[in-house]
């Protein structure tokens, strides 16, 4: 009984913590209002996600 409520509560920590992980970067450009880019959404994947950003600092923006 023990070993299946610490197998439980190990899931709900690791559930909550990858759930509460929110991945958004702020983007600025002098003379420009600012973009926030989020992970979760239109750029669900790490892929599209690193792209958009590499893009964004390309023509310019700082991202951090």
């Amino acid at each position: 009984m023990r070993s299946k409520y610490f197998l439980m509560m190990a899931l709900l920590a690791v559930t909550v913590s990858t759930v509460a992980c929110k991945k958004c970067q702020t983007c600025t450009q002098a003379g420009s209002s600012d973009i926030e880019v989020c992970r979760e959404g239109v750029y669900n994947t790490p892929q599209l996600y690193n792209a958009y950003i590499n893009s964004l600092e390309d023509q310019g923006y700082e991202c951090n």
